[in-house]
């Protein structure tokens, strides 16, 4: 087992680079005992189970990612991982227990009009609204 939740992260991360969805799963769930306090683990767990299109253990482990800190789950619920989830009744429930009614009933063509950059601990997502930027702790968000 991996002596760090950062170790897991990557062995984890390059599992899902290799499309072995199966092994990143494994290692997720395994690592979720081992490190039951850790947000990052329990999310990057959701978004395994999210990729593997299993919802019901995507909302599981979100939930799990929620009670142990997670910041900005909002954020994380945008994830492209939860795609093949995002249209269940779990993932919906889940939605909109978080995210006002009228962000999750916003039409499509609103939510192209947005853009978004995810690199490792880095996020910007501009929109007519504004920019929302998250570098690792620090927050910059222009949003009203």
């Amino acid at each position: 087992m991996a002596k760090t939740p950062e170790e897991v992260m990557v062995a984890v991360q390059a599992a899902i680079s290799q499309q072995n969805l199966g092994d990143a799963a494994a290692k997720a769930k395994a690592s979720q005992a081992q490190f039951p306090a850790n947000p990052r683990i329990h999310l990057l767990a959701a978004e395994v189970e999210g990729r593997l299109g299993n919802a019901g253990n995507s909302v599981a482990a979100f939930r799990r990612a929620l009670d142990s800190g997670l910041e900005e789950p909002i954020m994380a619920l945008r994830a492209p991982a939860f795609d093949p989830v995002r249209d269940s009744e779990t993932f919906r429930q889940l939605q909109t227990e978080l995210v006002p009614a009228k962000l999750t009933t916003a039409p499509r063509a609103e939510r192209s009009t947005t853009e978004r950059v995810r690199a490792g601990d880095v996020e910007i997502t501009t929109d007519a609204t504004g920019d929302y930027v998250r570098a690792g702790d620090i927050v910059l968000d222009t949003r009203p």
